[in-house]
């Protein structure tokens, strides 16, 4: 820790050396050159003046002929300063850079705008250690760009720009006291830049990405103020940063799938504190927390909190053995998230209104127990890209997707839940495969169970799916699904397959608008499914015909062996 203060400590003292030499009050103003206004011998564009200036001039720009539609390139050491920022407006037309910097310079006082959207475009390209200070910068490919050493970025107003301040291979610079807002992109995006300090930015209304996105080694983050209103905080990567004091408002820390050695400390999310806890085990945190991160954690309890308007409630990352209990998780991004973590419980909990999942466990993140919860008002209720999870015992309502096994999830147990109101009770999908769904509550869904995108040999048994509008729905490539011992009670379809290789059997079909139906491809072999066993609402002494389609025809398979009463489990 002494070391890395160290550290800090000399980077300041360089970057302090590094203003003096590079700064307009270090090498005297030199001649004034005048842009604009009524003076004589002033010049009519920015550009021809810069042209005529030698290092140490001062360009200055009345704001009576604005808006300058011009690209500057500065390629001298000068200082360009407009008569008033939100009046002085160098405008783009919409291509390329507006101002680009190839030499240490002092940019001041300006509205800076329509620069083209293509990558690396920018309000201003800065290559060169320069003071950037006090403009007004919008409607931008990057506000700022920087790919330069020791410049001051400070005091600038950027606003719907696709990313607000970008550094890339940049170091040694400071941002500071900067104000951006930004509907569509990034406020502030470090990648590849190391050493570089980032204090008392405000940025604002973050809508469809990051807040900010930190990469790079050594950067320290400090006092900044976050915003949004759609969870979108700091993507922390890159190593050995530093983030603290921070104030994350509707928003927070994102979930991270790489570990970095960072430092987390003392930021608050909606007020209360950030609780990113490291390399612990066997605590207790039953303090109300306004976001929970775990990382290589064991045997962590987390109870009786309210956490709400951040980007994900809790995280585990590589965490194992934790319990998460008794805990009001609502209107975040994602309630609860692990991601290679292992042997968690999750129990008791009331997590709802979450924009991407209530609980969402991801790839890596096995043997995990959800249990017990109430989970509503999701866009996902549940969601799983893991093995070996069980998922029992929940209230699941009113989701989009309530219970979601997605991109190769497989040996999953979800039991006893009561699954109603959502869109997809249970969707199984993208070759997820071996899972069992048993003795659930299924009601009231527009599918209740789906299976989608080549799911194979998954087991769907002793569960009561009632009123839903689709009860089981088995989609082509989704094949050898073992369907047995459900009762199919008032549904408008009970089952319908488009698949082979099925099992319907032994279930009990009573009071469906249609029992079963099925849509076979034209080269597909419906024979090959098996239906056979099942009730169908009264005794039949002879084969059950079940009629659907293989296209182009309507066609018909049958169950021959109907059961003359229900089947009693």
């Amino acid at each position: 820790m002494m070391n890395y203060l160290k550290t800090i400590t000399v980077i300041f003292i360089l970057l302090a050396s590094l203003m003096v030499r590079g700064s307009p009050e270090s090498i005297g103003l030199g001649k004034v050159l005048h842009v604009g206004g009524s003076g004589a011998g002033n010049y009519t564009t920015i550009q021809s003046a810069i042209d005529n200036a030698s290092d140490g001039f001062t360009i200055y720009v009345y704001d009576d002929s604005a808006p300058y539609h011009e690209h500057i390139v500065i390629t001298k050491q000068i200082s360009l300063v407009g008569e008033n920022a939100e009046s002085t407006i160098i405008d783009g037309g919409g291509e390329g850079s507006v101002i680009t910097i190839k030499a240490p310079s002092s940019i001041s006082n300006f509205t800076v705008t329509n620069s083209g959207r293509n990558e690396s475009d920018a309000g201003i390209y800065c290559m060169y250690e320069s003071d950037i200070k006090n403009n007004i910068i919008y409607n931008s490919g990057d506000g700022i760009n920087i790919r330069a050493t020791g410049s001051v970025v400070e005091n600038n107003k950027i606003f719907d720009c696709r990313t607000g301040i970008f550094m890339g291979n940049g170091s040694q610079n400071i941002l500071g006291g900067n104000n951006i807002t930004s509907k569509y992109g990034v406020g502030i995006w470090i990648s590849n830049s190391n050493w570089n300090l980032i204090i008392n930015n405000t940025i604002d209304e973050i809508e469809f990405s990051s807040g900010v996105f930190l990469g790079g080694t050594g950067n320290y983050f400090s006092d900044n103020t976050i915003i949004s209103e759609t969870h979108n905080g700091m993507s922390l990567s890159g190593n050995r940063n530093v983030v603290e004091n921070n104030s994350f408002y509707g928003s927070g820390l994102e979930y991270f799938y790489e570990y970095h050695s960072n430092r987390v400390r003392n930021n608050t999310v909606n007020g209360k504190p950030l609780a990113y806890i490291e390399n612990a085990s066997d605590i207790e945190l039953e303090k109300d927390a306004g976001q929970i991160i775990l990382v290589n954690c064991s045997n962590i309890t987390i109870k009786n909190q309210e956490i709400s308007n951040t980007t994900v409630g809790i995280f585990l990352f590589n965490s194992q053995r934790c319990k998460i209990y008794s805990s009001k998780i609502s209107d975040n991004w994602i309630g609860i998230n692990l991601f290679k973590s292992t042997f968690n419980d999750i129990r008791g909990n009331d997590i709802s209104s979450c924009g991407y999942a209530g609980v969402d466990i991801a790839p890596f993140s096995g043997k995990n127990k959800i249990n017990a919860n109430l989970i509503k008002n999701n866009s996902r209720g549940i969601t799983t890209w893991s093995d070996n999870n069980t998922i029992s015992g929940n209230t699941i309502a009113d989701n989009w997707h309530g219970i979601h096994l997605d991109y190769g999830s497989y040996d999953n147990m979800i039991t006893e839940n009561i699954i109603m109101y959502n869109a997809e009770g249970i969707t199984i999908w993208q070759e997820s495969s071996g899972n069992k769904i048993l003795n659930n509550s299924i009601e009231n869904n527009d599918r209740g169970i789906s299976l989608s995108y080549n799911c194979l040999k998954n087991n769907i048994e002793r569960n009561s799916i009632s009123r839903n509008e689709y009860g089981i729905d088995i989609s082509s490539s989704s094949d050898e699904t073992t369907v047995q011992k459900n009762d199919f009670l008032y549904n408008s379809i009970g089952i319908r397959v488009g698949s082979f290789g099925n099992t319907i059997t032994k279930n009990n079909f009573v009071d469906n608008s249609r029992d079963a139906t099925f849509i076979y491809p034209g080269n597909l072999k419906p024979s090959l499914n098996d239906w056979n066993g099942n009730y169908w609402g009264s005794p039949h002494l002879l084969p059950k015909p079940i009629w659907g389609w293989r296209f182009p025809f309507p066609w018909v398979n049958f169950d021959f062996h109907p059961l003359s009463q229900p089947y009693s489990k």
